[in-house]
């Protein structure tokens, strides 16, 4: 069942000559003021970094907003606008002679307007989910990808922000045709784990409620309830056998979606609530045939050959019981201490992947583990280091 979104168009608190002066400093604007053609070069170079598109220009259509005090001059040709009217945001140049004209102007987006997505079933202001509103209230959780916490009418907020990583040239190495630092710009989005966390909860897995989106050029947030619970190992000894089942279930469906969630076992991303058993976190949720060569599409377009395609199920199904093998192995010294614990993991598991009950075999297979042995997520993190 999807979520039924309300969108909203707001002021971006940050735009791209933000992003800018807060690396390189606020000379930038003075610069932009004497060579705004230079910049605009610069900030073409610069904008696709951060988003999945190109400076965009207009001329013609609107009039530079003369008459708002928000309408800076940077130069004799070179305006900023930041003001309420968000369609008319950005870099203004003037190219020709009647500064009446519109077509004797040129207007550059830089990211300077702002979406909220809110959840319909969360009756709250969507000015509420504004970064520069809640960080006045909010609790740092994380620096380095900003995680906060805070409440919105007894609603415990989750705010996880985007991870900008970016590298700068050193002053001898930049190229001359180049007017800042920049290297590179890898923004990885929080649009991502939602579209995950929504997948996920549709597919049967209980996850932290999404309350919405924030999303401008520079800046991103994505927005979960709290979940009031315990972390699973807590609660063990009350509720052994509810969590043993609720776990194996939950690697099922990872497994179908196709979805491989590193340190499944480490119970970090996990709360459980008394009843039900949470993932609140998919943010280290990778592709499970990340490191597989297999030719999906050939295999699923021919359906004359259905030889490969059971082959292929087959090559699924073994690396879906690696998966289930690897959390038995990891979960040992915890949750599955006994023969017992494991057999409830193993025919949990099976039936939800509607497989046929375990043979005495296969239990005995899928428990018994030699002196060196590795599981598939520290094979593939060992070949990754070489």
């Amino acid at each position: 069942m999807g979520i039924k979104f309300n969108h909203y168009k707001v002021n971006s608190r940050k735009d791209l000559l933000d992003f800018i002066s807060d690396k390189q400093g606020n000379k930038v604007y003075k610069e932009i003021g004497k060579n705004p053609e230079a910049w605009i070069d610069e900030l073409g170079l610069i904008y696709p970094m951060l988003a999945d598109c190109g400076l965009t220009c207009s001329s013609g259509i609107f009039a530079p907003p003369f008459n708002d005090k928000k309408f800076r001059k940077l130069g004799e040709k070179a305006y900023l606008y930041r003001g309420n009217e968000i369609n008319l945001s950005g870099l203004w140049l003037f190219k020709g002679k009647d500064i009446f004209n519109k077509s004797d102007w040129e207007h550059y987006n830089l990211g300077g307007r702002a979406s909220i997505s809110l959840n319909s079933e969360f009756k709250i202001s969507h000015e509420k989910l504004l970064p520069e509103n809640f960080e006045k209230i909010a609790s740092i959780k994380r620096r380095t990808r900003p995680i906060m916490k805070f409440k919105i009418d007894d609603i415990d907020v989750y705010a996880k922000g985007a991870h900008i990583i970016y590298s700068l040239y050193h002053d001898y190495a930049r190229p001359k045709y180049r007017l800042t630092n920049f290297r590179s710009i890898n923004k990885m989005t929080s649009k991502g784990e939602m579209e995950k966390t929504i997948e996920m909860a549709n597919a049967g897995i209980k996850t932290s409620r999404v309350i919405g989106y924030y999303e401008a050029l520079c800046e991103e947030f994505f927005f979960l309830e709290g979940v009031n619970g315990k972390s699973p190992k807590k609660c063990l000894q009350s509720h052994r056998r509810e969590i043993i089942k609720q776990d194996a279930e939950m690697l099922a469906i990872l497994c179908s979606l196709g979805y491989n969630k590193q340190g499944f076992a480490d119970f970090d991303d996990k709360i459980f609530d008394g009843k039900n058993l949470h993932l609140i976190d998919v943010d280290e949720t990778i592709d499970l045939y990340a490191h597989d060569s297999t030719d999906y599409r050939k295999i699923l377009m021919n359906p004359n050959d259905a030889k490969k395609l059971k082959k292929f199920r087959g090559y699924q199904n073994a690396i879906f019981k690696q998966k289930l093998k690897d959390a038995i192995y990891e979960y040992q010294e915890d949750m599955l201490k006994n023969p017992e614990d494991k057999k409830a993991y193993i025919n949990a598991f099976y039936k939800k992947m509607r497989w046929a009950v375990p043979s005495s075999k296969e239990i005995k297979n899928l428990t018994t583990f030699p002196r060196n042995y590795i599981t598939y997520e520290r094979n593939i993190n060992m070949m990754l280091e070489e």
